[in-house]
């Protein structure tokens, strides 16, 4: 096949049910909102850019938060990316805040840090 047809090929290999078993592995209520935007869509396969985002953008955030972020998106009726990715920016950042976590910055010899201001 030419490079072109392989890429399509790819693409188009990654179907509902591709989608359906990645957000599996996070828990039920992510798995509910891919299934609902999937639906949501009028044809599936408008919703799998949608789909990949999301769960694209669940990489590297613990299971729980996510699942948190996925459960409130639905008890809201609002199960899209760009309302997925506001709620979870959202919770990551009160998750922070409850701990008391400020970002810090990474250990570096050219960071000052407040004590050379003095």
């Amino acid at each position: 096949m030419k490079p072109e047809h392989l890429y399509y090929k790819e693409v188009n290999a990654r179907d509902g049910a591709y989608y359906r078993r990645w957000a599996s592995a996070y828990g039920e209520y992510t798995e509910e909102l891919i299934d609902q935007v999937l639906r949501s869509a009028r044809h599936e396969e408008q919703a799998y850019n949608s789909c990949a985002g999301i769960l694209h953008s669940c990489k590297g955030i613990p299971h729980g938060i996510v699942e948190e972020a996925s459960r409130k998106c639905i008890e809201m009726h609002a199960c899209k990316y760009s309302y997925f990715k506001r709620v979870l920016g959202n919770v990551v950042n009160n998750i922070d805040s409850e701990n008391g976590k400020a970002p810090s910055l990474p250990p570096h010899e050219n960071i000052r840090g407040k004590d050379f201001y003095k």
